[in-house]
């Protein structure tokens, strides 16, 4: 997301300013002008968070973001925190509007407190592209790297809690992917993250900028700008942000475990990135589970799936829910809907692979189950989690 101790050594370095969104009386308290963070409160409110990167802190090294601010929103557990869980959102999407509600829940349900910090572009293009919002163009990965390590730092000084967990969905998969291959340590020098988890994640920049090229996304103006320009002018900046070039930092960061999620019809981060992503890694020696998901399930009363996941029933057109590779080919003709699992809206409550990422989750905090080896699963609405293969 010893337990509510003072942050105030934190907060003077860190130059934290905090406001609640709730009520005044849920504000933080300030001790000799400086702001602290509180550490349990109602996770039902959500609160705003301002963080200032300080002097000193290791960042990714791609962009120099020291002395840079930038928001975000947390919610909390009522009772002392078994861990932080750090959310980088994907591309296309914010903080308010799809992490809002997983933030109440994983605050309430993990009993941790759960940050996700925003990112974006804030000179964006005039006119922006159709449907997208000014705070949400930018394919801005390395600045949410530093802030949600940022973040990470200040809720662990101020909390001190057992276990962090750096969490992204698709472009906020590089997000946290390089958020912990910067090898940032706690106040006491441990790792700062525990685990990652990588749900649906970019994990090949280039891979992904040919194929904006290729369908004439606007993603392809964003990448250009965080690398610097085109593969061609930069390919050092490209190669940064790769995560399968990345993974040996992230090995040595001290990670003790990588959860990744992927719908083996993924239609718009394919499938093959996590695939080369998870082959470094377990090469490295970094414990591993990986869940493919297969179908996107069914509403069927009669019949209650194992995962009690289900698609969305407000999602008339499939690709308003996921993106996937057959509904590419099809065009999304009208009445076509694909049986498959796709890649989900991160903020949906009911996408079988966003559900998956959240089942996971709960698993770790709240029964200790934690990649050991490399293990592969299946994941299906109607036939549940299925092993494939481990070691």
């Amino acid at each position: 997301m010893g337990w509510i101790r003072s942050a105030v050594a934190c907060a003077a370095a860190l130059a934290v300013m905090l406001t609640a969104t709730a009520a005044a009386s849920a504000r933080p308290q300030h001790r000799h002008g400086q702001p602290r963070l509180a550490c349990t409160g109602d996770p039902a409110q959500i609160h705003s968070l301002s963080l200032t990167i300080p002097k000193g802190q290791a960042t990714t090294g791609l962009h120099d973001h020291v002395g840079s601010t930038d928001s975000g929103i947390y919610a909390l557990p009522s009772s002392r925190p078994k861990g932080i869980v750090v959310f980088a959102h994907g591309h296309d999407n914010t903080p308010e509007g799809a992490w809002e509600t997983h933030l109440r829940q994983t605050a309430e349900q993990d009993h941790v407190i759960a940050v996700a910090m925003d990112y974006y572009d804030p000179t964006p293009p005039n006119p922006l592209p159709a449907g997208v919002g000014t705070d949400e163009y930018g394919w801005r990965v390395s600045e949410g790297a530093d802030f949600s390590v940022t973040a990470a730092r200040a809720f662990d000084a101020a909390c001190h809690p057992r276990t962090i967990a750096m969490y992204g969905v698709s472009m906020g998969g590089e997000t946290a992917g390089l958020a912990v291959a910067e090898r940032a340590k706690r106040a006491n020098g441990r790792p700062l993250f525990d685990y990652l988890f990588d749900i649906e994640g970019v994990a090949n920049v280039l891979e992904t900028y040919y194929e904006a090229q290729a369908t004439s996304n606007y993603a392809q103006g964003e990448i250009e700008e965080e690398t610097g320009g085109t593969p061609q002018q930069d390919p050092t900046a490209y190669e940064q942000r790769d995560l399968v070039t990345r993974a040996g930092d992230i090995a040595a960061s001290g990670i003790r475990g990588v959860v990744v999620v992927q719908a083996a019809d993924d239609g718009l981060v394919p499938y093959d990135q996590n695939r080369e992503f998870v082959s470094q890694l377990v090469a490295d020696g970094v414990p591993v589970d990986y869940f493919t998901v297969g179908m996107r399930g069914k509403i069927d009363t009669a019949n209650p799936n194992p995962l009690n996941l289900t698609d969305n029933p407000g999602c008339s057109d499939p690709n308003s829910c996921q993106t996937t590779l057959d509904g590419y080919v099809t065009g999304y003709v009208p009445g076509f809907t694909s049986p498959f699992a796709g890649h989900g809206w991160e903020g949906s409550n009911t996408q079988p692979v966003i559900m998956t990422g959240f089942a996971r989750l709960t698993a770790l905090f709240d029964q200790g189950q934690h990649p050991v080896g490399y293990h592969e699963y299946f994941a299906d609405p109607n036939t549940g989690i299925v092993p494939l293969a481990g070691s």
